[in-house]
């Protein structure tokens, strides 16, 4: 699913899919971020059946408030995922980590098997993510972190400075 007339595909998924599709044991996504989530307070386990989910995400426009930490919210969204990909166009200029991490209450997961992450720049909401996963999986056989990009970009292509 490409989603390109939408502001925050996170918020999409939690506002529009759990009514329609219930059943849904596979999601790819494309989007990109211009806003941050307006993730619902109360999270149910929206996505009962949700075993696979690939996320391409354009963060490139951070500027506009979108948060890559919003993402892990979908350990608590999606109780029997085993298998979760994204791949997160960013402005590798960004700023790094470079002190205090913010940490998320703890969210047990406990069928999380794979997690691949890539275009990972060590930036510090990827860094908040990446150990939110961590901390909260307790099945997690593999972390897959590579920093190339393994899609293009929704607006264009690759470029040689994206580590092609």
């Amino acid at each position: 699913m490409k989603s390109s007339d939408i502001c925050s595909a996170l918020a999409y998924m939690f506002t529009e899919l759990p009514s329609t599709l219930r059943y849904l044991e596979t999601l790819s996504l494309t989007s990109e971020e211009l806003k941050r989530a307006t993730v619902p307070n109360r999270l149910g386990l929206n996505f009962l059946y949700l075993r696979h989910v690939r996320l391409e995400l354009n963060f490139v426009f951070l500027g506009f408030g979108a948060d890559v930490l919003d993402l892990a919210c979908l350990l608590q969204a999606a109780p029997i995922m085993e298998k979760l990909e994204t791949h997160m166009l960013m402005d590798h200029k960004l700023r790094r980590y470079d002190g205090e991490l913010r940490s998320l209450p703890s969210h047990p997961h406990s069928h999380l098997n794979l997690v691949s992450i890539t275009v990972f720049y060590g930036q510090k909401a990827q860094l908040e993510l990446a150990l939110h996963i961590l901390r909260n999986s307790a099945t997690l056989k593999a972390m897959k972190i590579d920093p190339k990009p393994t899609v293009a970009g929704i607006h264009g292509s690759l470029f040689m400075k994206d580590g092609l």
